[in-house]
């Protein structure tokens, strides 16, 4: 059985089912990417700090890196392991992912009910 059938299978019929390492990668990858610094020093003449300023620079880059996480990567992973049921439930088996993290888990659950939505459509039960 192929790697992605099988994660199918098993996601489906397994309660104990685990995530692809691949996508538990992602999600913290993901994490990281919202909570990233764009802050850099800021030093008087003598080069004393004196405060912090956000530099642009690092903040497109950060912005580049997250729209590349949500439009693209995201779908892309979408399609090779979720293609006919949920991503992980964000509470039971995201949020110890990623050590209950408010900020992430509530993008997450964005991403997680559109991809239901857009997806499984129809087969959206009461409980979900």
């Amino acid at each position: 059985m192929p790697e992605d059938e099988y994660n199918d299978y098993a996601a489906q019929y397994d309660p104990h089912f685990t995530m692809p390492q691949y996508v538990a990668d992602f999600l913290r990858e993901f994490q990281d990417l919202i909570h990233r610094d764009v802050y850099v020093q800021e030093k008087d003449e003598y080069g004393e700090i004196i405060g912090y300023k956000p530099d642009p620079l690092v903040r497109e880059q950060k912005l580049n890196s997250i729209r590349e996480c949500y439009e693209v990567r995201f779908s892309s992973i979408s399609d090779r392991f979720y293609k006919q049921q949920p991503w992980p439930h964000p509470i039971e088996q995201v949020a110890p992912l990623v050590e209950n993290d408010d900020v992430f888990i509530m993008l997450y659950k964005e991403l997680y009910f559109r991809h239901m939505y857009a997806r499984l459509g129809q087969a959206i039960s009461i409980e979900q």
